[in-house]
């Protein structure tokens, strides 16, 4: 963590996300650490994990009913911001890609008016595709709070994760201090 500003370095966020996924397999978690091609900050985190929820996804019709929707969560470093980014994609059984206004939905954020600067619909910094984002803009300053963490990723995640469905587990705790 670059104490002079609020960013967070590469090296910074490789070493996180390095150590995340060592705990990750001891205590068999699922992050995957993938190495995007050709790309100067190509190294970023994954996990698949598969939902059930009880809620209308649909825009139209407001009935409930029972889905199962996988989500496709991405930890990547936003160079442009100098930060972690939490993104992902999310589909239904059928194949269908969740909207952005279906996730504002899902999470509870259709009704607000800060939903655009929550949760939007951005590139992926290592695959350029399109990903529902937790956008970035407020997370430098959040980042800044743990900056006496010994992994300010895991830290960083413990709290915005659970916003879009992600929680991680109490174990990694351990790697934060």
């Amino acid at each position: 963590m670059d104490s002079m500003h609020l960013s967070m370095s590469w090296d910074t966020f490789l070493k996180d996300i390095k150590e995340m996924k060592a705990h990750s397999d001891s205590i068999d978690d699922d992050w995957l650490l993938n190495q995007g091609r050709n790309h100067e900050y190509g190294a970023y985190l994954s996990k698949k994990l598969v939902n059930c929820f009880s809620t209308s996804l649909s825009t139209d019709t407001p009935e409930k009913s029972d889905s199962l929707i996988t989500f496709d969560y991405h930890v990547v470093y936003n160079p442009s911001y100098g930060c972690p980014v939490l993104c992902f994609n999310a589909w239904e059984m059928n194949g269908s890609l969740l909207t952005i206004e279906q996730c504002w939905k899902q999470f509870n954020l259709a009704n607000f008016d800060y939903k655009y600067h929550t949760l939007t619909q951005m590139e992926h910094p290592v695959l350029m595709k399109p990903f529902i984002t937790l956008h970035p803009c407020k997370t430098t300053e959040l980042v800044q709070l743990f900056a006496n963490s010994k992994n300010v990723v895991v830290s960083w995640l413990s709290t915005v994760g659970p916003v879009v469905g992600l929680n991680i587990s109490s174990h990694y705790a351990k790697l934060t201090n």
